[in-house]
């Protein structure tokens, strides 16, 4: 329901204070700072004012160094929003979303589901494509589109309850929001 901000922290941490995290706001290319985490803090972040079945946004970091300096920020980080709207027929459903930004995409897998915690595999398109139509869906299905092939590995600092997928280790995938066919309407 929230998005999930997780990084790596650099091999050398003996000059690193703290890690700043930025969302873009309203304005394009103004960038709010919504975080900052000490070294020593685990390195993943919870935006609990983000909606992600609403929108898509965008995320840099940078990182505040011993001696009081600032880093650049980063390349952008841009979440996936996905989008279902009924196509020519009650069987027939489209899928957009806009395309993740920040790691090189080779393939977006689609799931889909009669129950958003039970998604199964259903295809896959290019990292090139941001739409698919699926021809034959069963009524009320739930859809996320998911990357795999990336790997974070948070480090440091005690686990924050929001995050218990990282008890595991890393990370492996970026989700999108999940979206539902909405029966008897678009």
């Amino acid at each position: 329901e929230k998005n999930n901000i997780v990084f790596q922290k650099p091999a050398n941490m003996t000059t690193v204070d703290s890690f700043f995290i930025y969302r873009e706001g309203i304005v394009t290319d103004q960038y709010d700072l919504i975080a900052k985490l000490g070294a020593n803090d685990f390195s993943a972040f919870t935006d609990t004012t983000s909606f992600p079945k609403q929108q898509a946004y965008n995320y840099k970091m940078a990182i505040k160094f011993k001696d009081a300096t600032l880093s650049g920020m980063t390349t952008v980080h841009k979440t996936m929003h996905l989008q279902v709207s009924k196509g020519q027929t009650d069987a027939i459903w489209n899928l957009a979303w806009t395309p993740y930004l920040g790691i090189n995409v080779a393939t977006y897998e689609i799931y889909r589901g009669l129950d958003s915690l039970s998604l199964s595999y259903l295809s896959s398109v290019s990292g090139n494509f941001t739409t698919f139509t699926d021809n034959n869906a069963p009524s009320g299905a739930y859809y996320q589109v998911v990357i795999l092939g990336t790997t974070c590995t948070p480090a440091n600092g005690p686990l924050p309850a929001k995050l218990p997928q990282v008890l595991g280790g890393s990370y492996t995938e970026v989700k999108s929001n999940i979206d539902k066919i909405k029966d008897g309407s678009i």
